[in-house]
C-alpha cells in the first residue's frame, strides 16, 4: 500500500465484501513493513473484552516486531452512538447504538487515521439484507488496540 487512503479504501472495500457475503466480519491486521512489504494477519480468538484484545494485539506486535513494522492497520467490526452517554453494559446491547466497519490505521510515530462505516441489518427471506449507511474519516479517536500492538512491537508512542 502507498498511502493512508489507498489502504483504508481497499481494507474497507474487502470487509465490506465479506460482510455482505457471510454476514460477519473476521477482525484482521495488516502490518506493513519497511521496503513495502506487508502482512495480513487473521485474527481468532478476539476476546469480547477490550483488554482480551489488547493482550493479543500486545502479543501479534511482539509476533512481529521482527518485520520491523512501520503502519499498522485494524479491521473489525464494532457499535457506534452518538452523545457522550455510554451505557452499563456492552455497547453492543444499546438499541441507540449502531453497527460500523472500523478501518483503523496507526504508523510507528503514532499519526492515526480511523474510517468508519455504519450499516443496518435488514433480515430477508433469503437471508439478511446489509446497507451501507454512512462513513466517516478521521485522524482523532481511542486506538487502545493499536497502542498495545505498538507496544508489544517495542515502540513508545
Amino acid at each position: 500500500m502507498r498511502n493512508w487512503r489507498e489502504t483504508l479504501d481497499f481494507l474497507t472495500d474487502c470487509a465490506k465484501r465479506n460482510l455482505e457475503r457471510d454476514g460477519y466480519l473476521a477482525p484482521v491486521l495488516l502490518v506493513e513493513v519497511e521496503g513495502g512489504d506487508s502482512a495480513l494477519v487473521g485474527i481468532n480468538g478476539f476476546g469480547p473484552t477490550v483488554e482480551q484484545r489488547a493482550a493479543l494485539l500486545f502479543a501479534l506486535g511482539r509476533q512481529l516486531v521482527a518485520l520491523r513494522p512501520r503502519r499498522a492497520t485494524l479491521v473489525t467490526d464494532a457499535y457506534v452512538k452518538a452523545g457522550d452517554e455510554l451505557p452499563e453494559g456492552s455497547l453492543a446491547d444499546d438499541p441507540a447504538a449502531t453497527e460500523c466497519l472500523c478501518v483503523c490505521s496507526m504508523d510507528r510515530h503514532g499519526r492515526l487515521r480511523v474510517l468508519t462505516v455504519t450499516y443496518d441489518r435488514t433480515p430477508t427471506l433469503e437471508g439478511t439484507l446489509i446497507e451501507f449507511t454512512g462513513e466517516h474519516l478521521s485522524d482523532e479517536g481511542e486506538p487502545f488496540l493499536l497502542l498495545a500492538f505498538w507496544a508489544g512491537a517495542g515502540v513508545r508512542l
